[in-house]
Order: C-alpha cells, then structure tokens, then sequence
C-alpha cells in the first residue's frame, strides 16, 4: 500500500506522456492490490471457518 501511494505522484505527473511502461506498471500495481485484498478477505473467512469448526467440537466433546 505504501509502495502505491509513493508510485502514484509519478504516474499522475507522467500522464501526459503514457508511455506503455508506465501503463504497465499501472496494471500492475492494480492487480497487486487486487490479489492481496482477495487474500486478506480469504485469509479472514477461514481463519473465522476454522474457529467456528473449533467451537463445534469442543461443543461435541461436552
């Protein structure tokens, strides 16, 4: 995250000239982003499966 709000200064200020690098370097902090909120979503809905499993079973064994 701290690296896309120092790199999106530079891609505003080049706006002008969009050179295909700088568009894919756009695309491509953009899928970075994209893919680590997907993990961080994904990390928290099984980690909340597996402790919702875990209060199951210890609802079993009483």
């Amino acid at each position: 995250m701290g690296i896309y709000l120092v790199i999106l200064p530079l891609i505003l200020r080049n706006k002008m000239v969009p050179s295909p690098f700088l568009i894919y370097l756009q695309a491509l902090i953009f899928l970075i982003l994209v893919f680590l909120i997907i993990i961080a979503i994904l990390r928290r809905r099984l980690l909340i499966s597996l402790h919702m499993k875990q209060k199951h079973l210890t609802c079993l064994r009483k």
